[in-house]
């Protein structure tokens, strides 16, 4: 566990961008369809460019819609629908710069339209950044306390930060939606972050009952019966999700862990084969297929496996062990080493601990404001750490406690150490632009 961290009305064509991800190549031929060509007024009509730009998005024409929704604003420069869509277009082509000014330049327009909001929430999440994007969320909620695209949203963002509030936020769309499928997914993934398993599998078992052919809502159901060890109800489910969806990686190794548990350790192994074709890399299936083989009598194939587990992910403890155990008889120097490779994982690991514990009474200390105090701890937590696990944590809350002790200079030092480890994280971020706002003197 990482050490604990220190406080600091809409058209047709917009829900089509928001909904539509834009990955295809322009088509040369922008020619306008017949239905258009009926709206009224034509092509003096800034509404005219504007659905005409919805039209060549959702067919991936990216330059032709770009060229439509830029006509209708010459047209009208106030049409804030249409620089929504502009600014959701430039968003999916990875232009968020640009896509961010005309969002903002629309909610300046018109401070009511909801969607700009939406829009902008989105594009700051694809980001990282959602802290903001929660903010922009919740003015498209006060604006539209019925819009469940935006409620839906915030509570996607919510979730991402940790927030217990996004329960509340699915629960809504739930209540508004009761036989939609997605609304009882996105809820029971919010319960089962909180740990609320039992209320999240019945949450994921409606989903199924509602969207049977789910294949997301048959692996969340089944993953949560492998979290409560009902294996032999989880194993149809996740059964029904690979056979709807053969990629799902996660879905088979469940389904192998599964298989295991009830003492099919064949089938496990056929389901474990069919992941690593996909995924030859995959630690814990490598792992997983070993002691499969161990427990089959197959210990020359086990050792192969944990070998390559090794191979995958040098600090995977467990396959090291095993590894060591397995091959004491056989090559005693090769199983000396993994074993000396064992012991000094987990001295890391005894190391990272105690500047972690050390981490939480800086945190501690820090609350009682003092802060010189604080930060000898969380240097001294630092040096022991090395390139522990929570090394980013402690940069980032020795940052925040420079900044609470008004050194700036050396908080912003911290801080850009901690955002270089952990580029999206939300209080980085927002610890930086207040250490920016002070600079310019806001």
């Amino acid at each position: 566990m990482p050490s604990r961290t220190l406080d600091c009305c809409c058209t047709a064509a917009t829900v089509l961008l928001l909904a539509s991800p834009l990955l295809g190549q322009a088509d040369p031929d922008c020619a306008v369809p017949a239905e258009i060509q009926r709206i009224p007024l034509g092509s003096a009509s800034p509404i005219f460019h504007n659905t005409l730009g919805g039209y060549y998005a959702e067919r991936q024409q990216l330059a032709c819609a770009e060229e439509a929704f830029k006509e209708a604003l010459s047209i009208e420069p106030d049409f804030v629908e249409a620089r929504t869509n502009l600014g959701v277009l430039y968003g999916r082509m990875g232009a968020h710069e640009a896509a961010e000014k005309l969002l903002f330049q629309a909610i300046e327009r018109n401070s009511q339209y909801v969607d700009a909001y939406i829009a902008l929430g989105l594009l700051l999440a694809e980001q990282g950044r959602f802290r903001e994007a929660e903010s922009e969320l919740q003015k498209a909620v006060q604006l539209d306390a019925g819009n469940e695209r935006a409620i839906t949203a915030l509570g996607m963002v919510q979730t991402r930060l940790g927030r217990t509030q996004s329960i509340e936020a699915f629960r809504r769309v739930v209540s508004m939606n009761p036989n939609s499928g997605q609304a009882r997914i996105n809820l029971g993934v919010a319960l089962a972050d909180q740990f609320q398993l039992d209320a999240a599998l019945a949450e994921f078992a409606e989903a199924v009952r509602l969207i049977p052919d789910s294949a997301a809502a048959r692996y969340n159901k089944g993953r949560i019966l492998v979290d409560l060890k009902r294996h032999g109800e989880a194993k149809p489910e996740l059964e029904v999700a690979v056979r709807l969806d053969a990629t799902n990686g996660n879905a088979l190794y469940l389904l192998a862990r599964a298989e295991e548990q009830l003492g099919e350790l064949e089938r496990s192994s056929e389901h474990l084969a069919r992941l690593l074709a996909l995924q030859p890399k995959h630690a814990d299936a490598l792992y997983l297929l070993g002691q499969n083989f161990q427990s089959l009598g197959r210990t020359e194939q086990g050792v192969g496996a944990w070998t390559r587990a090794v191979e995958a992910n040098p600090n995977h403890s467990e396959a090291l062990y095993n590894l060591a155990r397995s091959l004491m008889r056989t090559n005693p120097d090769l199983a000396k080493t993994y074993q000396d490779r064992f012991v000094a994982l987990q001295r890391k690991s005894q190391m990272a601990d105690r500047a972690e514990s050390l981490a939480n009474i800086a945190i501690r200390t820090a609350k009682s404001r003092d802060w010189p105090k604080a930060v000898a701890q969380l240097e001294e937590a630092l040096q022991l750490c090395g390139e522990c696990r929570i090394r980013a944590d402690l940069h980032k809350n020795l940052g925040l406690v420079y900044c609470h002790s008004g050194d700036l200079v050396n908080g912003e030092r911290e801080l850009r150490t901690a955002l270089s480890m952990k580029p999206h994280d939300p209080d980085i971020q927002q610890a930086l632009e207040v250490i920016e706002s002070s600079r310019n003197g806001q």
